[in-house]
């Protein structure tokens, strides 16, 4: 019979080879059946040894010494626990394996390891360990509630012919900074997007798919995270939430398969470590990326990952099929050793493009037309907000009628409450009376008791006396049968005693006198310190008082000082300002006048000056004025206004406007247009308006002139005019003076 023939080992750990892991310092508040309880779920179990320390900075700290029963339990307890909180414990704790106690922890792979994903995996993270370990040694095995489970291998070689044995059960390498969402509204664009994850972490890049022929939103995109741990948090804190009315699904982006099997079969030179795509997958990596609106121009180019295998039965079948033939059957093995050796056909590693900077050129050109559709689906963003914000406003309404009503049924409770201990007190005042009534009978039987009682005894109490006087009466007797007889006896010692009381009465009266005296001179000295620290006080007081009233005068003083230099900085900057706004007028004023002069001059001063040279004059002057917009540099002077007046421009002075000169100006102009009575009626109308005083009040002319004789000369002759032409405009329009 032939033999069986022998598997290959496993590739051994790239540096753990003995079975004993440590752990520590962990914080004083970590107890030693917490550390327990990451491991019960081993068999058999390790054996663990604590220690804490006593001294030091990290005093009470746990130190704890993990001994495994081989090296394979080792690799899967670091694979599974190793820096992952601790269950049930508050604060909350990393479990950081090392294989020496120390602050460092052990090294992670290179960078160049790509993570790979399962979907719906039917397994423990215990027996998803046990069957991938053959293809080599294990970075870390987790089961995300989210995404799935995630497993990183030590080798990017052992990962990649796990993922060619194991292809028809996808097990796909997944970008750990990049997020696929979907199930997005189809108005976000990648802007209004984008805002949902920046607190979260710093967002990279954001790409939301579209039709290519349509350029509508596909509703799905993809988020890039400049952190994995930034990615992480926002996939648990945005997968489920609502985003305008939608559920928001979020897992890592996984490449597509298609494009993974036309890397898969692009050969590679033995020596380079780089993929050659093909111009194929270029070509589809930039359809891709003309078809993904990007807040960024040059976004990487990505797609869609394929579905997810529905978790079934079967499909956990197959799984365990694969992990037996894995284990079971030495050509597969045999077939993954061989692979080991020849990696030049697996796919590498989808590594994320980096954004391009500014100096790097655009890949992709926006037309007109996506800048106008970005713009409607901004629009609809906003228009979706808005109806957000009105459901959300009418929401708080409900909510707020619903406390109300609440609020009024807490009161109709509170008021039969209130009646009930109402009526509970009314029932207490009626115990309380009967009780104060059977309290008032008792009192008046005790009264009638104590009156009896007191009866007798006041009897008993006379008896009892006319007893003791009776027998002091006696007594008093025999005393004085025994002072009659002891007489001489009790008045000599009378006379002693009486002579030494005398002397004691004299003596005490002396040292009586003597402290009367010493305290006199006690409260002399006392009073005499008093006055003189009263005294002190008062003069110190003074001299405080008179301190602060200096200091008071002089900080007064400084602050009017201060006040009037500020008063007289602020007086010279008035009248600088106010010389050079002045100054400024004064050039501006000249500068109009001369423009002024130099239009009549060439287009009035040469020739015979003329009434009808006057009206045309007088028409393009009123056009300039209307569209001249006045200020303190377009002041207002006298040859700008359009006075409507006979006389040449060129001789013209402000003493010549008066009632008369207009008067002939428009007995003129009536002649001059006699067959165009319109041209005429306008005219006077144009004039009757420009010259009103409500207008250059409106305007503002007289404002801007600073010399107040001039703005007096010009508001005088304005009214001049204003005036005489009332009656003019009244006469065109038909009216008759009544």
């Amino acid at each position: 019979m032939a033999s069986k023939p022998n598997a290959p080992t496993p590739p051994p750990h790239p540096f753990l080879q003995s079975p004993t892991l440590l752990v520590g310092p962990l914080p004083s508040h970590v107890l030693e059946e917490h550390v327990k309880r990451v491991f019960q779920g081993f068999n058999p179990p390790p054996a663990l040894t604590f220690t804490r320390t006593k001294n030091g900075r990290n005093r009470g700290a746990l130190r704890t010494r993990v001994d495994f029963l081989d090296v394979q339990s080792t690799e899967k307890a670091l694979a599974i626990h190793h820096l992952r909180d601790i269950p049930s414990l508050e604060p909350a704790v990393q479990l950081a394996f090392s294989t020496s106690f120390g602050p460092k922890s052990l090294r992670a792979p290179d960078a160049s390891v790509a993570p790979r994903l399962i979907k719906s995996p039917p397994f423990s993270e215990t027996e998803l360990f046990d069957l991938l370990r053959p293809f080599g040694p294990i970075y870390s095995v987790r089961i995300h509630p989210i995404a799935g489970a995630l497993v990183q291998f030590w080798d990017e070689a052992h990962a990649q012919q796990a993922e060619t044995v194991l292809e028809p059960h996808i097990l796909y390498p997944y970008d750990p900074c990049t997020l696929f969402c979907s199930n997005i509204h189809i108005n976000l664009d990648a802007c209004a997007f984008r805002t949902y994850f920046v607190d979260h972490g710093t967002v990279v890049n954001v790409v939301i798919f579209t039709d290519p022929k349509t350029g509508k939103s596909r509703g799905n995109a993809l988020v890039t995270f400049s952190q994995a741990a930034e990615a992480a948090t926002a996939l648990m804190a945005m997968h489920g939430t609502e985003i305008q009315w939608k559920g928001l699904s979020v897992t890592y982006h996984v490449p597509d398969m298609k494009r993974r099997q036309a890397r898969a079969t692009t050969k590679l030179a033995p020596t380079s470590k780089e993929p050659i795509e093909s111009s194929a997958a270029k070509d589809d990596e930039l359809r891709t990326e003309k078809t993904a609106t990007s807040e960024l121009p040059a976004a990487p180019p990505q797609s869609e990952p394929t579905p997810a295998p529905p978790n079934s039965r079967k499909n956990a079948k197959g799984w365990r099929n694969a992990a037996a033939q894995t284990k079971n059957n030495p050509s597969v093995q045999q077939e993954t050793a061989s692979a080991k050796e020849t990696p030049a056909t697996t796919p590498l590693r989808s590594v994320p493009t980096p954004v391009p900077t500014a100096q790097e050129p655009a890949v992709g050109i926006r037309t007109e037309d996506d800048e106008i559709h970005d713009m409607k689906n901004r629009l609809a963003a906003l228009q979706a907000l808005y109806d957000t914000e009105k459901q959300r406003g009418a929401a708080q309404e409900k909510q707020s009628a619903a406390m109300i009503e609440e609020l009024r049924c807490i009161q109709l409770r509170a008021n039969a409450e209130n009646a009930v201990l109402r009526q509970k007190v009314e029932q207490s005042d009626a115990t309380i009376q009967r009780m104060q009534k059977a309290a008032e009978l008792l009192r008046e039987e005790l009264g009638s008791v104590k009156l009896q009682s007191a009866a007798e005894i006041e009897l008993l109490q006379g008896k009892l006396e006319t007893t003791k006087r009776a027998l002091e009466m006696a007594e008093s007797r025999v005393k004085m049968m025994q002072l009659e007889a002891d007489r001489p006896l009790w008045e000599t010692a009378k006379k002693r005693r009486e002579e030494k009381e005398r002397e004691e009465r004299a003596k005490e009266e002396v040292r009586r006198r003597a402290a009367e005296v010493e305290e006199s001179r006690r409260k002399m000295r006392e009073f005499q310190e008093q006055e003189k620290a009263r005294k002190a006080a008062v003069k110190e007081a003074e001299e405080k008082e008179r301190l602060r009233r200096e200091a008071e005068e002089k900080a007064r003083r400084e602050k009017e000082e201060r006040e009037r230099i500020k008063r007289e900085q602020e007086r010279i900057q008035r009248e600088k300002e106010q010389r050079e706004r002045e100054r400024r007028w004064k050039v501006a004023t000249e500068a109009e006048e001369a423009r002024c002069r130099q239009r009549d001059q060439e287009k009035w001063g040469l020739g015979a000056w003329t009434h009808a040279r006057a009206l045309e004059r007088l028409k393009v002057q009123i056009e300039e004025f209307d569209k001249i917009k006045f200020s303190e540099t377009q002041p207002l002077t006298f040859h700008v206004v359009p006075w409507p007046v006979l006389t040449d421009p060129l001789d013209l002075d402000i003493e010549q406007i008066d009632w008369n000169a207009v008067e002939g100006f428009f007995l003129r102009a009536k002649m001059q247009l006699a067959t165009n009575a319109a041209e005429y009626k306008s005219l006077v109308e144009r004039v009757h308006r420009l010259f009103h005083p409500d207008k250059w009040k409106s305007r503002g002319l007289l404002v801007t002139v600073m010399d107040e004789n001039l703005r007096k000369s010009l508001e005088m002759a304005g009214n001049v005019v204003a005036q005489a032409m009332t009656p003019i405009w009244r006469k065109s329009r038909g009216y008759t003076d009544a």
